[in-house]
Parts: structure tokens; C-alpha cells; sequence
């Protein structure tokens, strides 16, 4: 017995060196950890397999039938005494029920746990918390020098220094051995170098009879090399010119060269890196036919914000404009705000923005309108200059789809259609109020093939600028679809979305009055009216209108889908 206990508290010494090593703030609780998993291996020797199974039957037995506590607390609860046998007592059976479930996933009721320890005790190589197997037969690797030298002092540093926890004890340890000599640190390297000759070759034996692991290894290391960024390339040109190409003044030579590049020559190496991204690109595919199992990781893009921003001046790349008036509004402003602190700017231009008059921010949203028309034909022709490859890869790292252009001109004719739709069925349901809307649609369709191209303008215009902030409309999107069509109809009616609900439109009344308090408290403030104040009869007319306004809005929106379809 005397024997197992120290042969316990070597590995347990081990336990705390290997720890020490790999985490310098070693902590007690690492300690507390091991010795509690020292008491776990006593109370192992004393239970057999068969004893073990009887125990979780007799749990199970005890268990009721809809089981939906937590696993920890049903331990507490459940009567020891009727799950007692032989000459075991029932908190020995308690104790050695919670030691064997810690080595399953927790956070589940007891009958799930009971379930896993039966599949650990049928399947004892299988670790249930990552699912993958554990060999027995796996070699244990050896112990290196600096760990032979903290067991060999450990118990003459700690008798020196009592006061020292664990952390502060392995510190001094590791700082001693730094300082020692050669010949001192040579004969715990010889025998680790003896040691770790045996374990090699005892991992060619290991790996000879378990093949199935190298396969996996391969699988998850194998794969085509990642593109390299700019630098990447930039650095392995020219470090071969170095006799220390490693060294870390050669790194520092070299990215201070880097730094001191001109544009036109940090865009070769640009160049360079988009063509390795393309080899890794046809590389993957290839490799996925042969291996579809094998999962590719996950790339980030392979050029800085600034290099992205070189490639796209030198490549004559048109700047996205502000994609509505508000957000245009709001880069005039952040220029003229020069003097606030940056986390008040966006609070004081919404402000702004909001006591603006209706008009001025009419003028915003048309020039923003006309920025982003301006902006998609210039795109369209900086698009032309690039291979149908380079072109997908521009589209792709901007995450939009190519539009058929078919399709595209198609959707701008029956846009400019349905406005000038919109505007005239106002006018004729006027002066013909006793025709129905199929008449008059009829009677404007004919006046709009009379039309010339040069009185239809205006309406393919407004279609056009419409055309490049509105979302998607590929095939078979039909969310996209309906968006498109619900901002068409907004657009050419000059209906506005009313408030979902009476909420939001007590919301929409309210906010004018507040312009004065902070965005962050002015919701917060609404609500506590809303909560507090208002009386259940004002709530439900605000619910009320708020109704009938949306019925009114899908009745409009539903006569536009007739017109369209």
C-alpha cells in the first residue's frame, strides 16, 4: 500500500510540473484538482465492473419516469439507502456515483447521465466529452529535462521556502535551472534524450497497429497551401538575399522596406497575392473530388483594409456612394463637426436630421439617389476591364450577384411603367370617376406606348435610381421579391409604411416633441408614458388607428400588385 501511495503521488508531482510549464500562473486549485483526482482512483480500486453496473441499475430503479431536474440536484434527493448493497454504505455508493460522472457532460437530468455512464462502462476507451477514443496502449511521453530537475528539488526548494504557494515555488524552480550550467543541466537531458529514443520507437509500434490515426491526421493536415498575403510573398523574395533569413533583425530589415515601398510597387505584390488566391481557389476544387470529406478552413480575406483601398484607386474603382439621404447628410456633417468628441457626432447629426424640414430632406435622398445611379454605371464600366474570373472574384469579395443584363433592363421598363401608372390613375380616376381601374389602366397603357422616349425619361430615370439600392431580384427569390415590389409601390405612390402597431405609432407622434433628449433615453422615456400614463382606452385607439392604417396600406399595396400582374 505504502508503495501505491508514493508511486500516486509521483504521478501527482508530474501532474503539477507539466502544469507548471504550460501555464506559468499555476494556481492551488490545479493542486486541490489532482488530489481530489488521487481520492477518485482510491475509490476505484474498491468497486468492480460488476459491482459499478449494479450500482447505476439500482439508481436507474429510482429514478422516476419523467426525469427533468438537473442531474446534480436528483443526486441529492434520491433515498442512498435503497440504492445501498453488499457491504457498500450509502454514501459510499453517493460518492462513487459522482466520481464516475465526472467524467461525462454535465447540465442533464440523471436518467440521461445514467444512460452515459452504462455507454462508458460497455465503451471504456471512448471519452464522452470530445467523443474520441483513448488508447491505452498510447505510449506516455517522456519527461524532459526541466521536469526531472523540478521532481529531484522540488521537496528541498519547498522545505526552504514554506511560505511559497505552488506558483511561486515552480517559479523559482524554473528560474534555478536556467542558471545552472552545462555539465550541471547535461545529465537530466540524457536521461530525457534516453527516454524520448524508447518512446519514438514505441510510437512507430503504436502508430503501426492504430493506421486509422494517420489517416485522419493526413485528412485534417492535408489540403492545398493558403494564398499568401502581399508581405508574405514580399518577405520570402526577399529574405533569400540574407544569411540569416530568419533572424529577427532580417524581419525588421524587411518590413521596414516594406513600409518604404511606393504604391505602384506595393501593388505588384498585391497582384501576386490575388494569383495565389486564384492557385488555392482551382487547387481546393480539385482536392475536394478526390477528398469530400475533407472540411477547408476558414480564409480571411488575404489583404488589409489599405491594401484593398490601393487596389481599388490604382484599378480606377468608383467610391461607393451613401445609399440615402440620411447617410449622405450625415458624411457632409461629420466633416463640419470637427471640434466634438466622436461618440457625440452621430447623436447631434440625428438631431439635426430629424428637425430638418421635410424638403431639404427630399433634396438629400434625390442626390443620393442620383450619387448611386452615377455610381452603378461607372462600376458596370470598371467591370469590363477584368476577365469573367478577376470579375467574379470582385463580385464575390463584395457579396453581390452578377444581374442579367436582360433582366435587368426588363425590371427598369416595368418600373418606369408602373410609375407613370401610379401618377395617372390619380389623375383619371378624377376626371373618370364612373370607368373602373381595369379601364383605366387599359386607357394608360395605351397612352404610354404613345409616349416618346424622350417624355418617358423621367419615369425610366426614377426606375434607374430605384434600380440600385432596392434588393436582389434573382429567380425564385420571392422575398426579394416582395421587398422590391412593396418599395416600387412607396416609391411611385407616395404612400409611407405606416407603424406596425398602436406602439409604434404613439412612437411616431411622441418623438417630434423630445427632439431635445439624448436618442439612447427618448424610447425610454416614450415607453414609460406609454406604460405609466396612458389610460387602457388611449392605448387601444392608438391600436386601433394603427389598424386600420396598415388595411388601408395592404389594400393600396394589393390594387399595385393587380396593376403589375
Amino acid at each position: 500500500m505504502g508503495k501505491k501511495r508514493k508511486h500516486q503521488q509521483k504521478n501527482n508531482d508530474e501532474a503539477i510540473i507539466e502544469t507548471s510549464e504550460t501555464d506559468s500562473n499555476f494556481s492551488p486549485s490545479k493542486k486541490q484538482k489532482n488530489e481530489e483526482c488521487l481520492a477518485e482512483e482510491d475509490i476505484v480500486h474498491d468497486w468492480s465492473h460488476d459491482d459499478v453496473v449494479t450500482l447505476f441499475n439500482n439508481i436507474e430503479a429510482q429514478l422516476p419516469q419523467t426525469d427533468t431536474i438537473k442531474f446534480d440536484r436528483r443526486l441529492d434527493q434520491i433515498d442512498w439507502e435503497l440504492i445501498k448493497f453488499k457491504n457498500f454504505l450509502p454514501e459510499e455508493c453517493k460518492d462513487y456515483a459522482k466520481s464516475f460522472i465526472q467524467k461525462i457532460r454535465k447540465y442533464r437530468t440523471l436518467s440521461e447521465v445514467v444512460s452515459d455512464a452504462k455507454f462508458q462502462l460497455d465503451n471504456p476507451n471512448t471519452d464522452l466529452k470530445t467523443g474520441k477514443m483513448n488508447y491505452p496502449d498510447k505510449p506516455k511521453k517522456p519527461t524532459t529535462a526541466f521536469f526531472r530537475y523540478f521532481i529531484d528539488r522540488r521537496s528541498k526548494y519547498q522545505s526552504q521556502n514554506p511560505s511559497l504557494n505552488q506558483s511561486e515555488l515552480a517559479k523559482l524552480i524554473a528560474n534555478k535551472f536556467s542558471t545552472l550550467s552545462e555539465k550541471k543541466k547535461a545529465k537530466y537531458i540524457r536521461d530525457y534524450e534516453k527516454e524520448k529514443a524508447e518512446y519514438d520507437e514505441k510510437m512507430k509500434k503504436f502508430r503501426h497497429d492504430h493506421p486509422e490515426l494517420l489517416k485522419d491526421k493526413q485528412i485534417r493536415k492535408a489540403g492545398p497551401s493558403k494564398p499568401l498575403k502581399p508581405f508574405d510573398i514580399y518577405f520570402a523574395s526577399r529574405s533569400k538575399k540574407y544569411d540569416e533569413p530568419n533572424s529577427k533583425e532580417t524581419s525588421e530589415l524587411i518590413r521596414s522596406s516594406w513600409n518604404n515601398l511606393s504604391d505602384i510597387k506595393r501593388f505588384k505584390w498585391i497582384k501576386r497575392s490575388i494569383q495565389d488566391q486564384k492557385r488555392y481557389k482551382d487547387e481546393l476544387d480539385e482536392y475536394l473530388k478526390m477528398f469530400p470529406k475533407y472540411k477547408p478552413p476558414q480564409m480571411k480575406s488575404i489583404l488589409s483594409k489599405s491594401e484593398k483601398e490601393l487596389k481599388n484607386k490604382i484599378e480606377g474603382r468608383p467610391e461607393k456612394p451613401p445609399n440615402s439621404g440620411y447617410m449622405l447628410y450625415s458624411k457632409k456633417m461629420l466633416t463640419e463637426l470637427t471640434d466634438v468628441p466622436s461618440k457625440e457626432k452621430m447623436v447631434i447629426i440625428a438631431q439635426r436630421w430629424n428637425e430638418l424640414q421635410p424638403e431639404e430632406k427630399e433634396k438629400f435622398n434625390e442626390k443620393a439617389s442620383k450619387m448611386q445611379a452615377k455610381y452603378a454605371t461607372k462600376f458596370k464600366t470598371y467591370l469590363q476591364q477584368f476577365s469573367p474570373e478577376e470579375k467574379a472574384l470582385i463580385l464575390e469579395e463584395l457579396k453581390v450577384k452578377s444581374n442579367n443584363d436582360k433582366n435587368q433592363q426588363q425590371s427598369i421598363r416595368n418600373s418606369a411603367l408602373i410609375g407613370y401608372q401610379m401618377e395617372e390613375i390619380k389623375r383619371l380616376g378624377k376626371e373618370f370617376p364612373n370607368k373602373n381601374r381595369g379601364e383605366l389602366i387599359d386607357e394608360i397603357n395605351n397612352n404610354w406606348n404613345q409616349l416618346s422616349e424622350k417624355e418617358k425619361e423621367k419615369y425610366f430615370s426614377l426606375a434607374k435610381s430605384l434600380q440600385n439600392y432596392l434588393p436582389s431580384t434573382s429567380t425564385g427569390s420571392s422575398d426579394n421579391q416582395k421587398k422590391l415590389l412593396e418599395v416600387q409601390f412607396i416609391e411611385a405612390s407616395g404612400f409611407k409604411r405606416p407603424p406596425k402597431n398602436g406602439f409604434s405609432l404613439f412612437c411616431t407622434e411622441m418623438l417630434p416633441k423630445y427632439s431635445h433628449i439624448k436618442p439612447t433615453e427618448k424610447m425610454r422615456h416614450i415607453a414609460t408614458i406609454w406604460k405609466e400614463k396612458l389610460s387602457e382606452k388611449e392605448k387601444n385607439s392608438y391600436i386601433d388607428k394603427s389598424k386600420k392604417m396598415n388595411d388601408d396600406y395592404r389594400t393600396q399595396l394589393d390594387h399595385f400588385k393587380k396593376v403589375l400582374y
